[in-house]
């Protein structure tokens, strides 16, 4: 089950001294709450969505919202508002979001680099994961390698799922092994037919 809605913080709080209430007349007794709601999954905060805005007297106890404020308090408002910015806490799901978003396009690219070392420079006993067409995977094992020409053992079975690499790899391969050069597998590789490296 997600966990996911809206939450409400108190962000800022300011006493005006160049006010009074106009309620009760008394000077040094306003204060200006904000308060800013903000989307959240599982408790974590994902973005502001808005503001609210109130003040309140400390000897008569009169609220008020931004709407019902005078003119002088909804000034003193927007002086503290050009010195408050949405706290940075609020955006933690994006920026985790962000993050692991980051970190998998990097960890990508490290594997890609890999595998294309390992593809350029073939051994006995590599696997090579592979999608032979959509829902089609199954596994090529290296035989042997001589000069320019790899020997490639086809696995007899296919999967159609890419989750199916793991049981594929202890299946049968044919006895014949197929002659690939290594530009062919660069290649087939670069477009994205074989998709990993196995090197023990």
């Amino acid at each position: 089950m997600i966990v996911y809605g809206w939450r409400q913080a108190q962000t800022a709080k300011e006493d005006i001294s160049e006010c009074t209430c106009h309620n009760c007349g008394k000077p040094f007794t306003l204060s200006i709450y904000v308060f800013h709601r903000y989307a959240h999954i599982f408790w974590i905060p994902l973005f502001p969505i808005g503001k609210t805005v109130k003040s309140h007297c400390s000897s008569c106890g009169l609220p008020l919202e931004k709407k019902e404020m005078p003119q002088e308090l909804r000034h003193a408002f927007g002086n503290m508002n050009n010195r408050n910015r949405i706290p940075v806490w609020m955006f933690s799901g994006l920026i985790l979001i962000a993050g692991g978003i980051i970190c998998s396009m990097v960890n990508r690219l490290i594997a890609d680099h890999k595998n294309k070392e390992l593809i350029e420079n073939p051994f006995a006993g590599d696997v090579y994961e592979v999608k032979q067409g959509p829902g089609i995977y199954t596994t090529y094992k290296v035989e042997r390698v001589a000069d320019d020409t790899v020997f490639l053992l086809v696995n007899q079975y296919t999967s159609d799922m890419q989750s199916g690499f793991s049981e594929l790899k202890a299946m049968e391969y044919n006895d014949t092994a197929q002659a690939v050069f290594k530009p062919q597998l660069l290649e087939m590789f670069n477009n994205q037919e074989i998709l990993t490296v196995e090197r023990e």
